[in-house]
């Protein structure tokens, strides 16, 4: 990532590094918060459903409820 950073500093300058570096730790901390979410909530939540009607309420729950969040934060 260093390397990448300084050879972006060389051929094209100091502000597209930096716009470069927010990006990467951007994208980081999303990665972060969705890992956390499915390690936390989803798989827990999921393992207690036994029957496939209720993984599909689930499932279907999930979207109507995190997704619009996760699509907000993309944009």
């Amino acid at each position: 990532a260093i390397a990448i950073r300084n050879y972006i500093i060389d051929n094209i300058g100091y502000k597209d590094a930096g716009f470069w570096e927010a990006m990467t730790r951007i994208s980081k901390y999303y990665l972060m918060f969705v890992t956390s979410l499915m390690a936390l909530y989803i798989l827990p939540r999921f393992t207690e459903i036994s029957n496939k009607r209720d993984f599909k309420k689930e499932v279907l729950a999930f979207y109507k409820t995190v997704m619009p969040f996760l699509a907000l934060g993309l944009l």
